[in-house]
């Protein structure tokens, strides 16, 4: 008897089952048909896939993109066109990279506003072009910074920083001619305590006075140096911390020497919080910035305290600063007291704000008083409402009411409806109504949203008048990406006004594949397919192999075949049988399925042939 596969096919007489384990019994009497296993069987080495997808690749990379257009028609003196584009990697903790560039057109202009080039490896993270607006300290605001930025974060946790570059321009406006470098160290641990300090040096070319602005000294040539100092403690149930700070700088056309000292005090518990600082500086002092070196503050007390009452459903607070000298458009002293809570087990809630506030910059005091409320209505609904009462020095009073409702339809659509009505001198000034529909679809998770906006005016007339419209489109075609298209047409004076946004953000996963090279973690919808000799494994030429019986390929010299671009999903590789050598048969199967999908490369199909073989019964 020959080894003809793994199961041996023997007749028997139905008197002999008694004296063998039957497995099964496929024939009537007298004779029945039994399977067995074959002990020396051995089936030939493959990597022939099933139904159910092998293992997925380590994951080595998220890739991402994002892309957003902005379009206004007409403006001044012509149609503007914003647009913004980026995208990176992210290789886990261990690296990554991104790339961001924004420009406009306008008047047959192209520029580019910004070009950002950053990275991480590691602890390693740094910025090339223009860096995202970012603090250090108290005194260095840096909105729009175009140089480099290089940042390592320790074991630790504390974050070194060296840093330098000149104001990013901004379309339509005055660059100023600044400069700045320099190196800072944050929250370094010694023992329960944090310590940062910097250092910055600084420089500032001469510019002209705005047109019927008289000169001063914020238009001389400069330079100077400054360095700070901060530190934070732990202290009962809060924080202790405290700055020091010095600058030697000639903006003013002299020589001089400014310094700063601030405490702050916080405490946190369950039912009570509470902020206090205090900040000092001298007449000269500077804050070093891209947009300007603004003079600083003499002084700045601002407190903020809050208490939870009735178990957590109130709450009070007190907050306020007390701004003087530096910048007049920053000097203010305001304070504001609220109380806000839930009205029992229900949903409805409700609050009230007084808020008093006096600028430097319009020596105008203003008193408002605010009184709110909502709550959910039952099955989906909502409503809020809010009444204002303000009272400027030297102007009328001013009193606005508004409300907000919305509500659930069927099919997940929602209805919003918006009143705002105002009125001034004691006489009815302005109303307004918005409103809002929204709409879900199932066809890529897209929600469709419509709104309108119209009203009247004292100074109008009264004449209705629609002031804004607009239509949206928001849809999610995979689980990663969404996109969102928006066009809006607004009513400026009288003048209308369209604008059309469109925005999308992707991100893809890559995944590693060993032994291929540089393109070997991307997917590429590859299916390898190879024909081989079951004894000596080697490669048979000219077989054909079709996928989903529609492309059809003849296997190489190695017996080795691709199809590329395969889309996503469940395939059949099979193998055309009558394009075997003669008397060749496919020893295991001849048709497999082949699972294709983002981040896994297929497994290599391997099919098996080898020469018919006579099976002898007994």
């Amino acid at each position: 008897m020959q080894e003809v596969g793994p199961e041996l096919d023997i007749p028997v007489n139905a008197d002999s089952l008694v004296a063998l384990d039957a497995v099964s019994i496929f024939a009537p009497a007298p004779f029945s048909q039994r399977r067995i296993n074959n002990p020396r069987y051995r089936p030939p080495t493959l990597a022939s896939p099933g139904i159910l997808p092998t293992a997925q690749s380590p994951l080595r990379a998220l890739e991402h993109f994002r892309a957003q257009m902005f379009h206004q028609t007409p403006s001044s003196p012509s149609a503007l066109t914003m647009w913004e584009v980026g995208g990176g990697e992210a290789y886990g903790d261990e690296g990554g990279w991104d790339v961001m560039a924004a420009g406009g057109y306008r008047v047959d202009d192209p520029e580019l506003h910004a070009l950002r080039i950053a990275g991480h490896y590691q602890r390693f993270s740094g910025t090339l072009m223009d860096a995202e607006a970012f603090t250090i300290g108290r005194q260095v605001l840096l909105n729009r910074l175009r140089g480099g930025v290089v940042r390592y974060v320790d074991r630790g946790g504390a974050q070194w920083s060296v840093l330098g570059g000149v104001p990013t321009p901004f379309p339509n406006l005055p660059t100023p001619r600044l400069a700045l470098g320099g190196f800072a160290v944050e929250r370094v641990r010694f023992d329960e305590a944090l310590l940062s300090a910097n250092a910055f040096t600084f420089w500032r070319g001469g510019s002209d006075a705005p047109l019927g602005a008289t000169s001063s000294s914020d238009t001389l040539p400069g330079r100077g140096a400054a360095g700070n100092f901060d530190w934070s403690a732990p202290l009962a149930r809060g924080w202790l911390a405290g700055h020091l700070g010095a600058q030697v700088h000639n903006l003013e056309g002299h020589r001089t020497l400014a310094a700063q000292h601030a405490l702050e005090w916080s405490y946190l518990s369950p039912t009570f919080t509470a902020t206090l600082s205090d900040e000092r500086g001298t007449r000269r002092l500077r804050v070093l910035g891209t947009d300007r070196l603004a003079p600083a503050a003499r002084r700045e007390d601002r407190w903020n305290l809050q208490s939870r009452l009735v178990d957590g459903r109130a709450e009070a607070h007190l907050t306020g600063v007390v701004r003087d000298g530096g910048d007049p458009a920053l000097a203010t002293r305001t304070i504001q007291l609220g109380a806000s809570g839930g009205f029992g087990k229900t949903s409805w809630y409700g609050g009230s704000d007084a808020v008093w506030d006096w600028r430097e910059l319009t020596a105008h005091e203003e008193r408002r008083l605010s009184v709110y409320g909502g709550g959910m209505l039952g099955g989906g609904h909502a409503l809020l409402a809010r009444v204002e009462h303000a009272a400027r020095e030297h102007d009328s009073d001013a009193l606005t009411a508004m409300a907000e409702l919305s509500l659930a339809m069927a099919r997940g659509a929602r209805l919003g409806i918006e009143p705002h009505v105002g009125w001034a001198d004691n006489r009815y000034d302005r109303g307004d109504l918005t409103t809002r529909f929204s709409w879900p679809f199932g066809w890529m998770s897209s929600r469709f949203t419509a709104s309108v906006t119209a009203g009247g005016a004292r100074a109008e007339g009264f004449e209705g008048r629609v002031r804004e419209a607009e239509l949206t489109i928001t849809f999610v075609p995979r689980l990663r990406d969404r996109g969102n298209v928006e066009v809006r047409r607004l009513d400026m004076d009288g003048r209308a006004m369209l604008e059309y946004s469109m925005a999308y953000e992707t991100e893809l996963a890559r995944y590693d594949t060993p032994g291929r090279g540089w393109f070997a973690g991307r997917d590429t919808g590859r299916v390898m397919v190879q024909v081989v000799r079951s004894g000596n494994q080697s490669g048979v030429a000219d077989v054909l192999i079709s996928l989903d019986g529609k492309e059809l390929r003849f296997t190489d010299a190695d017996g080795t075949v691709r199809f590329d671009r395969v889309s996503p999903g469940v395939h059949v590789v099979a193998i055309e049988e009558r394009s075997l050598p003669a008397s060749h048969e496919v020893v295991y199967s001849s048709r497999v399925f082949v699972t294709v999908e983002p981040g896994r490369v297929p497994d290599l199909v391997k099919f098996a042939i080898a020469r018919s073989e006579r099976r002898t019964k007994f």
